[in-house]
């Protein structure tokens, strides 16, 4: 059993609240040093009986412990027991996002209203990586560029969150579909070569970046990847709205089909192409039953303990403000 903080980094401020204490009483002793609001023969005298002058600048203990409690809070601590070691089985699960322009054409209907590609993409999976359970989940979104926006976790709440912070224009209008696949085999770290998977939701074709997708394939398999890619869209003409003010236009918007389906194949995935909202929802029910492997062989127990020290914190500062307010013990200012 341990105990383990999953933003350590805070921890650096530890010796912040302190520091600023002694900064301040430095400056408040000074300032009685070299400044003097009242000339009287017994000015010491009156001083001493004030209790000013005789009585030592002690550090507030209420006020540190306060703070200090505060910031152990914020790097989160967990405690974390080991003792209960057992193999999880699930799988590696990368979804990678087209967010180009062309996923705003509007070839799907919600509720018999039109709805954005990229808008049923990600509602759809939003819905896949709910029903994760056991699985890491990562999410990659790319268009001129490619980024990882959720590394592999055992975190599908968090995950389904980030969703909906992608945005039409997020990087760009162009597709780097190369450059996804690089990034999204990238993420798996462990040397684990089962239950590995990479699903691309894409409209469009390369046009962007600096690796052609074809020339990521070997890498895939050296890591035990399977790509499963899904061609989103109609080949024919759809709604695309070119312009906020103006309404949209039949616009033909061209999804290389062909290329997806290679990917897929020679990683030994499947390649599916989402014409209908009700197809895409199968093909995700499709890649729920795909294989699974170990994926954590330590596991254990983890709590979340950020809620002790933030209340213990809370009531410090609260016991110290209320001594300093009604005369229950000696200020200790600064």
């Amino acid at each position: 059993m341990s105990v383990e903080f999953a933003a350590p980094g805070w921890l650096l401020l530890l010796p912040v609240p302190v520091l600023v204490w002694e900064t301040a009483r430095r400056h408040h002793r000074g300032g009685h040093d070299h400044g003097c609001a009242l000339l009287h023969s017994q000015a010491r005298v009156i001083a001493a009986m004030a209790g000013d002058a005789a009585r030592p600048r002690r550090l507030p203990t209420g006020w540190l412990l306060g703070c200090l409690l505060l910031i152990v809070a914020l790097a989160d601590p967990r405690w974390h027991d080991r003792r209960t070691y057992h193999p999880l089985f699930g799988r590696d699960l990368v979804v990678a996002i087209d967010v180009s322009a062309s996923m705003r054409a509007q070839d799907h209907l919600s509720n018999g209203r039109p709805v954005s590609r990229l808008e049923l993409v990600t509602r759809l999976s939003r819905e896949f990586i709910a029903r994760r359970h056991g699985d890491r989940t990562g999410l990659v979104v790319f268009a001129d560029d490619a980024y990882t926006l959720a590394p592999l976790s055992h975190d599908p709440t968090t995950v389904s969150r980030l969703l909906d912070e992608i945005q039409h224009g997020l990087l760009g209008d162009k597709t780097a579909l190369g450059d996804a696949l690089a990034v999204a085999i990238s993420q798996f770290d462990q040397p684990q070569r089962s239950g590995r998977a990479i699903v691309v939701f894409t409209d469009g074709t390369n046009t962007s970046g600096s690796r052609h997708p074809l020339a990521v394939i070997p890498e895939a398999r050296d890591a035990g990847v399977k790509i499963y890619t899904v061609g989103v869209g109609t080949p024919g003409e759809t709604l695309f709205p070119e312009a906020v003010v103006n309404p949209p236009a039949l616009t033909t918007l061209p999804v290389d089909f062909e290329l997806l389906r290679t990917i897929a194949t020679q990683t030994g995935g499947r390649f599916y192409q989402a014409s209908e909202p009700d197809t895409l929802a199968n093909v995700l029910a499709t890649i729920d039953t795909l294989e699974t492997g170990p994926v954590d062989k330590q596991g254990g127990q983890q709590t979340e303990m950020y809620w002790l020290p933030l209340i213990l914190g809370g009531l410090a500062l609260t016991v110290d403000s209320l001594r300093r307010r009604y005369g229950m013990e000696p200020a200790g200012r600064p």
